[in-house]
């Protein structure tokens, strides 16, 4: 969120995929970007869940595992950057 805010987007962070869908509830975005590998969740399972939400958002990975791509773009994800990704190619 950080990163974003200083290219100039409105940006804000949520910690779990049960917040991300929360907040796509009450106030959708244009854009989801997300670590694939989450805490208590999947980061694939989230962008499933997120392409059946009304206002679809732009859904971007952020992964370390180098053989994801393939997994990540069958979840919904419209890109998918393996880590460590430069940061004025997320904010594009």
């Amino acid at each position: 969120a950080d990163l974003l805010t200083l290219y100039g987007y409105p940006a804000r962070a949520v910690y779990s995929a049960a917040d991300a869908l929360a907040e796509m509830t009450e106030r959708p975005v244009d854009a989801v970007l997300t670590e694939v590998r989450l805490r208590e969740s999947d980061g694939c399972e989230l962008a499933e869940r997120l392409t059946r939400c009304v206002r679809r958002p732009l859904l971007v990975a952020v992964t370390g595992a180098t053989n994801a791509d393939a997994r990540c773009r069958a979840a919904g994800f419209d890109h998918v950057f393996v880590k460590p990704a430069d940061p004025a190619s997320l904010a594009r």
